[in-house]
């Protein structure tokens, strides 16, 4: 892989193209929603002039699957196209046709039976295509971090197996033409990456909502708030991606989390928020987390406001590490269902502290949840989410700079077929 350092005018944020306006196709296989702005940059790319098609594929690889949507008007400047049947995926080959950079959000890196058919189509169009892999968590530095036997048993797959073995050439497939990485621990192997993929090291999403949280209230007080950062456990779309639809109970992790909550409003004298998954419909699971409050997309600045913040594994975490709060670690023996029973103790660990089974409360000797490890949280910062590498530059800075590279090496052109910075 080579390394590509991108490098913007000192005036302005986003570097934008010289001649016209940069066509980016956005390419997702789970429900377009509010989340997926801040993933890709989205409202910034179309401050900067871009056109945004989002190709959601979620209709057809789901079909009867209540997941959240959208919930108001797009901004203009995006062109929405929902793909529910076989027809309207081959005519994805014409929308992509017209980009000139392609965000690739079906893919974190490997192929599987579910998203190979359109990232043949991603591979088949003339636009360079980009992998953004940069939200990297603790136990993916464990050496033994893989699912048990009977796990691999569970979720064995004769034709995933046959597409992680064969040449990408022989599927239809071409590698990316660029990866964006986080913190350092967010390159990996993958099977879409190879020596003709460029290497940008940006940093983790959560670093973006850190910034603009702490420009937006530079002078937060700090409240009486513990917030517990929810991932949708048991209910979470991402379980029908990866073939783990129902392997959670959530009986076996929510009555836990309420006792937990109650033990530490009990104890700490401090209110517990909770900071929906964005992705979430708590509304079919009325008092899921008991009588509290649940608020969506504020996580940064629940965080910023708090006292004590808690999670299983989110990566949302890092907002907690980044604002220098004291972070409770939970842990219950259901995830391991998920194939995630390291993930915990893992981010336990990594903050230096260790994590609490809330499914074995009785008889605990009370932790002291309010302090933390600030050497440990430096060190955190580097290796998970912003590294030394780091341009600095988000996802549309990126996009902006590399089509305004493009359109310089070949101005007369309007896509560029596997070209790769250098």
């Amino acid at each position: 892989m080579s390394n590509l350092g991108l490098h913007l005018s000192a005036d302005s944020s986003i570097e934008r193209p010289s001649t016209r306006s940069v066509r980016v196709a956005v390419v997702l296989i789970l429900p377009f929603t509010e989340n997926d702005y801040p993933k890709m940059d989205i409202l910034e790319l179309l401050a900067g002039g871009a056109i945004i098609d989002v190709i959601d594929l979620s209709a057809y690889l789901y079909p009867g699957n209540d997941f959240k949507t959208h919930r108001g008007p797009m901004p203009e400047g995006i062109d929405y196209h929902l793909i529910s049947t076989a027809e309207e995926l081959q005519g994805v080959s014409n929308i992509l046709a017209l980009a000139d950079f392609i965000l690739c959000g079906a893919t974190s890196g490997h192929l599987n039976q579910k998203n190979l058919d359109i990232m043949r189509l991603v591979s088949q169009a003339p636009a360079p295509y980009m992998i953004i892999y940069r939200n990297a968590i603790p136990v993916i530095d464990r050496a033994h971090f893989r699912a048990s036997f009977n796990q691999r048993l569970k979720l064995f797959n004769l034709r995933n197996s046959i597409m992680n073995r064969a040449p990408l050439a022989l599927l239809g497939v071409k590698p990316a033409d660029y990866v964006v990485y986080g913190g350092d621990a967010s390159r990996i192997s993958m099977r879409l990456i190879s020596d003709k993929t460029t290497d940008i090291w940006s940093y983790a999403e959560s670093y973006e909502h850190y910034k603009s949280e702490r420009a937006a209230n530079p002078c937060l007080p700090t409240n009486q708030t513990a917030v517990f950062l929810d991932q949708n456990i048991g209910y979470h779309p991402d379980n029908s991606e990866h073939g783990l639809a129902n392997s959670v109970d959530p009986e076996m992790v929510y009555p836990n989390l309420r006792r937990w909550f109650d033990l530490v409003e009990a104890k700490t004298g401090l209110r517990i928020i909770v900071a929906a998954h964005p992705r979430a419909n708590y509304d079919a699971h009325p008092g899921i987390f008991g009588d509290r409050e649940i608020r969506y997309g504020e996580a940064a600045k629940l965080v910023h406001a708090s006292s004590l913040v808690m999670t299983f594994y989110s990566t949302a975490v890092n907002l907690g590490v980044l604002f220098g709060k004291p972070i409770s670690v939970l842990y219950v023996p259901e995830l391991m269902n998920m194939g995630m029973g390291d993930a915990s103790d893992a981010l336990a660990e990594t903050i230096g502290t260790s994590a609490i089974d809330i499914s074995q409360l009785d008889g605990l000797v009370w932790p002291d949840i309010m302090r933390f490890d600030s050497n440990a949280y430096r060190r955190f910062i580097e290796r998970y989410i912003r590294s030394e590498k780091s341009t600095g530059e988000n996802i549309a800075e990126i996009v902006f700079e590399l089509h305004h590279m493009q359109s310089a090496a070949q101005p007369a052109m309007p896509n560029h077929a596997g070209e790769h910075a250098q």
